[in-house]
Order: C-alpha cells, then sequence, then structure tokens
C-alpha cells in the first residue's frame, strides 16, 4: 500500500505520498473535480488516500467515490491526530496524514462516517427544506412588522390565513386605546 496524505482546502489541496519510507511531495491541485481525476489517474494501483474532515474534504470524498476509490479513501477526524503546536503548515499536516495512513493497521485511524450518496441527497433536501421554512418565516414575520409600523391590522388571528387573503389588510386609525 502507498499512502497519500492530503490536506484539503476550499481552492487548493496539498498532496503528500510515502513510497519506501520517503516523503514525496507532489505538486498542489485545485479542489476541482477534473485535478482530482487527473491525480487519481497519476496514482499507483495500491494507493490509499486520507482526506482530513472539512466541507471542502465533503466535496473531494464524493469525487473519491464517484471515481470509484471509496474503499481506498478515508475521511480521517483530524482532532484525534492533532498534535499541540504553535503554527500549521499543509504540508505537515498532509504528510502526518500520510504517516497515519502508513500505520493504519497497527493504530487505526479516527474516520468519520461519510454517508452514502442515497443519504447524502436526503440530508441535502432536508437542509433545504429547513432553510425554506425559516426563510418563509422571516418573510411573513418582516411584513406582519411592516403592516403594523405603518398602522395596518391583518384580519383576524392568522395574517397570512385563508381568510386574511380573501379580506385583505385594514387600516387601523387609532390601535391602542
Amino acid at each position: 500500500m502507498v499512502p497519500i496524505g492530503v490536506d484539503v482546502h476550499k481552492r487548493r489541496c496539498k498532496v503528500v505520498e510515502l513510497s519506501d519510507c520517503k516523503v514525496k511531495v507532489r505538486r498542489p491541485i485545485e479542489n476541482t473535480r477534473e485535478d482530482w481525476l487527473e491525480l487519481l489517474g497519476e496514482l499507483p494501483p495500491d494507493a490509499e488516500i486520507a482526506l482530513e474532515v472539512s466541507t471542502a474534504g465533503y466535496f473531494a470524498m464524493s469525487v473519491l467515490e464517484e471515481a470509484g476509490w471509496g474503499e481506498r479513501a478515508h475521511w480521517v477526524h483530524t482532532a484525534g491526530i492533532d498534535s499541540p503546536r504553535k503554527q500549521k503548515y499543509d504540508r505537515w499536516d498532509a504528510e502526518r496524514l500520510a504517516r497515519k495512513l502508513a500505520v493504519h493497521h497497527l493504530d487505526p485511524l479516527p474516520e468519520a462516517w461519510f454517508p452514502p450518496s442515497e443519504i447524502r441527497e436526503l440530508r441535502l433536501r432536508a437542509r433545504q427544506r429547513c432553510w425554506l421554512a425559516r426563510l418563509r418565516t422571516q418573510a411573513k414575520n418582516r411584513l406582519q412588522s411592516l403592516l403594523e409600523m405603518h398602522g395596518w391590522q391583518p384580519p383576524g388571528t392568522d395574517p397570512f390565513g385563508t381568510w386574511a387573503r380573501l379580506v385583505g389588510p385594514t387600516k387601523v386609525v387609532r390601535r391602542y386605546e
């Protein structure tokens, strides 16, 4: 097995390969589908990849899964392997991931669960629905606030109910007596 450590960021990724106990720093790649597929084409057939858990790592992991590398890719939670350091260097992070992957059989990596594509889709739909519900509530609250500021009072208790839509808001001259 050839361990590959990748420090994934929003735009660029640092890639380090350990072969014959020697560190080989590969050229940084852009965090795009094309660059990931190009990197995968250059790697030896017995390579395994360790990525750190992050938002950008989520994208990279999905690309690896689509390319058939799902079984040889490890989504690592770095909180379990971080050493206390004052400075953070991407190359060192990638190298640390590769070294931990090299001894994975002796000291297991703290891997995070990467959901299958069906579950990722369901999660995305649920997040979007929550986001839309929240947005709708904010819009209703703002509209209600604007109506009250200008002295308009919707009929009934629910300003967005059927009755209010049929009748429409009414002007209140003296609201508080």
